[in-house]
């Protein structure tokens, strides 16, 4: 079974996202983020017409716990269109990505951990059914493997460099002397 658009008379897609933060504590920041998307196609199958509607939802919400970041997500059940024009049903999944954050200072940089898909939940699970042809699929995709990663950074240069309004320049100090 191939999965992708083909042969489409007509698509229209609306979406609208909402982002909202929210500090719920001096030391508790969130981002949170609402979407939604709706779309609509029309096809020809066998010169039967054919119209779907399908929609999705999605949360998203970042926690900053002082400079701890906790970012989780939610996406509900949504329909995927097959080039012969049945549907195909997935179930939501959720997601959580952590990690901590320490400064050295000035002069040492940060240290980062952080792991992602913690609870090993980003896997796509649904399946097609199409009776008449006798047909019903299983599917489970996985795209994301938990992740630990360990980050280190550092500012190299100077960090004491003029801004521009403090400096002067060669050209400037020979038109003054031109002037006087």
């Amino acid at each position: 079974m191939i999965f992708e658009a083909s042969n489409l008379d007509y698509a229209k897609t609306y979406s609208a996202t909402v982002g909202m933060p929210i500090q719920i504590a001096p030391f508790w920041k969130t981002q949170n983020n609402f979407s939604l998307v709706y779309q609509t196609v029309r096809a020809t199958r066998d010169a039967k017409p054919l119209q779907i509607s399908l929609g999705n939802y999605s949360l998203n919400s970042l926690h900053a716990f002082l400079s701890y970041p906790v970012h989780s997500m939610l996406n509900f059940p949504d329909f995927i269109i097959v080039p012969d024009f049945w549907h195909s049903r997935y179930k939501g999944f959720y997601g959580i990505n952590a990690g901590v954050q320490k400064s050295l200072g000035d002069k040492w940089g940060s240290l980062k951990f952080s792991v992602n898909d913690i609870f090993e939940s980003i896997i796509f699970k649904g399946g097609t059914n199409i009776e008449e042809k006798g047909f019903e699929t299983d599917n489970s995709f996985d795209f994301s493997n938990r992740t630990f990663t360990p980050t280190y950074s550092r500012n190299f240069g100077r960090s004491q460099v003029k801004s521009s309004r403090d400096r002067k320049t060669g050209s400037e100090e020979e038109r003054g002397r031109v002037n006087q």
